[in-house]
């Protein structure tokens, strides 16, 4: 196979499998897979984020998040304020939720990284961040010549 089918092929199927787990793990909470990044932001940010925020953050589109946080809402797991640029934050019971969904993301980079060197590690973290930098900037300079 050719460099670019490899690539391509590898990261693909590392987002699938992340996906995966990610259904699996939230699923014994009674959550979705999609619900995993929004808390885990929230989580991070306990002083709440705006949806455009977390449109940023979790790389959604502004329907997703509003959908993803009106199921969250309903289910009690965070709290929406009101007006502009209203800041979203966890309940307690979102708070519990989101710390049980941390065991999960630190379990993906535990295993996943389970055979590398500390020096591989970092290795691969800087290629990768590299490589979308790269990506992105060819993404933004083609945008503009068409």
């Amino acid at each position: 196979m050719e460099r670019f089918e490899t690539f391509v092929s590898d990261i693909t199927e590392l987002y699938r499998v992340i996906q995966q787990l990610k259904n699996i793990e939230s699923a014994r909470l009674g959550l979705e897979g999609k619900h995993v990044m929004f808390l885990n932001y929230l989580r991070a940010n306990p002083e709440g984020v705006t949806a455009a925020e977390l449109c940023r953050l979790c790389g959604e589109d502004k329907a997703a998040i509003s959908r993803t946080a009106a199921d969250l809402e309903s289910r009690q797991l965070i709290v929406r304020e009101k007006g502009y640029r209203a800041r979203i934050s966890l309940t307690e019971e979102g708070a519990a939720a989101a710390d049980s969904l941390k065991g999960l993301s630190d379990k993906i980079v535990e295993i996943g990284g389970a055979d590398l060197s500390d020096h591989e590690r970092e290795m691969l973290y800087s290629t990768l961040a590299k490589i979308t930098e790269n990506l992105i900037s060819y993404c933004r300079k083609a945008e503009q010549e068409v």
